[in-house]
């Protein structure tokens, strides 16, 4: 069975984690430009949010730039394109960049996530006070800054 769990909102997008079977097999793409889909995830998941290669946990995760880019949710309408190693996040040079709103959706990730300070390329929460202020303190209760996320105490 595949489910979407709602793992974390980054400085790129909102992640979610696809539970997918343990299969580890490499399958040619099914979407235009995607580098590789592992066969235990759904081409939805990799298609949509860049979730294309199934980590030894079991979760589907981005697997390099090019998964990040090319997710037509992910990026295209939440304006999370950079791929920093492990996830898809909002890049921004400036502190200022990360207030802006961002992709087809018109996404503030500092506004909405807490994600306000430029750091290595991307957006993080790097405080308390920035997850405080954010949508997704009152909405989900994650006000707390660890990890460059907003997470819930």
């Amino acid at each position: 069975m595949i489910s979407f769990k709602f793992l974390a909102t980054t400085a790129l997008a909102t992640i979610f984690v696809l539970s997918c079977a343990p299969n580890q097999e490499i399958v040619p793409p099914d979407h235009e430009g995607l580098a590789r889909r592992s066969s235990g995830c759904p081409e939805r998941g990799c298609v949509e949010y860049g979730a294309c290669l199934l980590s030894p946990e079991g979760q589907c995760l981005p697997s390099g730039p090019d998964d990040c880019i090319l997710a037509e949710i992910t990026c295209e309408k939440m304006g999370a394109c950079v791929f920093d190693g492990a996830a898809c996040r909002v890049g921004a040079l400036t502190d200022d960049d990360c207030d802006t709103a961002r992709g087809e959706f018109g996404v503030n990730w500092c506004r909405s996530a807490g994600l306000c300070v430029a750091r290595k390329g991307v957006c993080l929460a790097v405080s308390d006070e920035l997850c405080e202020a954010s949508a997704i303190c009152a909405t989900k209760g994650r006000c707390k800054a660890l990890g460059g996320e907003c997470v819930a105490p």
